[in-house]
């Protein structure tokens, strides 16, 4: 996509501009209030699971999470192609009810060869290296099986949210996602209070929040039938369109996902599940930054596509220029405060009888990666709205796989922390660079 310029005082322009940034400041409001549904759930839950679970199987958890987590760039892009197309198409009937066919079936296949491909793969092996305790084995297989059956309707959970995030209809979506967090939660205390298990847990967990927007999904297509798919619709040359317009978006979510999750499942397999525990509750909570910003950035993407479509340069570059002012506000503070006082929260987070001790180190790495995520999040928003996803799909990959590489080659002769600052600084340290040179080459374009 190019950017064209635009005209801002033209009343038609302006109406458009604050209709824009009315849809943005509803999307933003209620995706804070699911964020803080979300940052309760956290708190409350490592101080529930942790004494439940032990170290051990809470840091094997972690690592599950963090593989499935991983995998979700596994529906190729299809999800994000389908939401660009939606976005550059409104008003279109016939165009979003072809994008929508054949992005539903063509993930509806996608969702059968992984399924498939699991029962063919055995876990156990991988397993076995994981846990300390090999008897915990056929119970991790167990949480393994359900994980990936959330998974899949995960999938189908986020074809639906690309829907409502294309038509800026974030509102709606975040009543959802309240919903589901606020039963996620209360299904923890159930299971910790009728001992029901870590893969019932986990099912009711991770997996209501994802009905729920299956279920605002479905609401979705009966009230609106030309967003319902259609099995005629499907074509060969649309699926491949489709796989085209989502590869790019494919790898860059390999390397976003490689970035977040890589890390946890590496220094899993170099120090063991138990010795993970203090990263992993201070990733949680760096993480709860993340989670705000995200919530008032997340509504920019199809802001961004929007404006492209009409032609809203200048917009796009002042509203950029804001969210990077946003992320700096956020992040130093959170810095400050994670480094300074991050081991007594998690001393009051995890109860007496669990307590966790964090090295100082710790707390300085994963607070400069928390400060690098929140750049990568405001360069990735106009990027991604404005089509701009070949340079995320090469860089975005390469660094993040170049770094864990290196630090697990490294293996444990190195500290944790060290270990970790090694994929810090080479993976989303390079990233930020990447993103900085090609969204200013972009802006200086779109001015010219």
């Amino acid at each position: 996509m190019t950017i064209t310029k635009d005209t801002l005082d033209s009343p038609q322009t302006q109406s458009r501009i604050e209709e824009r940034e009315k849809r943005i400041k509803h999307s933003a409001v209620a995706a804070l209030f699911a964020k803080a549904i979300q940052v309760i759930a956290a708190l409350i839950t490592v101080p529930l699971t942790l004494p439940y679970l032990g170290e051990e199987l809470f840091g094997v958890w972690m690592a599950i999470t963090g593989i499935f987590a991983f995998l979700a760039f596994a529906d190729l892009g299809i999800n994000i192609g389908l939401q660009q197309s939606l976005t550059a198409n409104v008003g279109r009937l016939q165009a979003t009810r072809k994008s929508i066919s054949n992005a539903f079936f063509l993930l509806t296949t996608i969702v059968i060869t992984i399924f498939s491909a699991y029962q063919l793969l055995p876990a156990e092996p991988f397993l076995a290296q994981l846990a300390v305790n090999k008897e915990l084995v056929p119970e991790l297989k167990k949480t393994m099986d359900t994980m990936l059956y959330i998974f899949l309707l995960g999938l189908y959970a986020t074809f639906f949210q690309r829907i409502f995030e294309a038509y800026q209809d974030g509102k709606i979506l975040n009543i959802l996602f309240i919903t589901g967090r606020l039963l996620s939660l209360a299904s923890v205390v159930l299971a910790v209070q009728f001992d029901l298990g870590l893969a019932i847990m986990i099912a009711m967990y991770t997996g209501l929040p994802m009905i729920c927007l299956l279920a605002g999904g479905a609401l979705l297509l009966v009230r609106f039938k030309h967003l319902r798919p259609r099995l005629k619709e499907n074509s060969l040359s649309t699926w491949s369109q489709l796989i085209r317009t989502g590869s790019q978006a494919f790898l860059a979510q390999v390397g976003a996902s490689l970035m977040l999750s890589g890390p946890i499942i590496s220094l899993a397999a170099v120090y063991g599940a138990a010795a993970i525990v203090p990263f992993a509750l201070v990733q949680r909570l760096a993480g709860l930054v993340g989670m705000l910003l995200s919530a008032v950035l997340g509504p920019l993407w199809p802001a961004y596509g929007d404006a492209v479509r009409r032609g809203d340069s200048t917009w796009i570059a002042k509203t950029f220029r804001r969210s990077v002012n946003i992320c700096l506000a956020v992040s130093i503070p959170a810095f400050i405060g994670l480094v300074c006082f991050g081991q007594d929260i998690i001393s009051v987070w995890t109860t007496k009888q669990a307590q966790v001790q964090v090295e100082k180190s710790l707390l300085y790495v994963c607070g400069l990666w928390m400060v690098l995520t929140a750049f990568v999040r405001a360069f990735s928003m106009l990027l991604n709205g404005v089509g701009k996803l070949k340079g995320q799909a090469i860089y975005g990959v390469f660094l993040p796989f170049a770094a864990i590489s290196i630090a697990y080659s490294a293996g444990a002769e190195i500290t944790l922390p060290i270990n970790l600052l090694i994929v810090v600084l080479i993976g989303e340290a390079g990233r930020v660079a990447c993103m900085a040179i090609e969204t200013r080459r972009h802006l200086t374009g779109a001015r010219t």
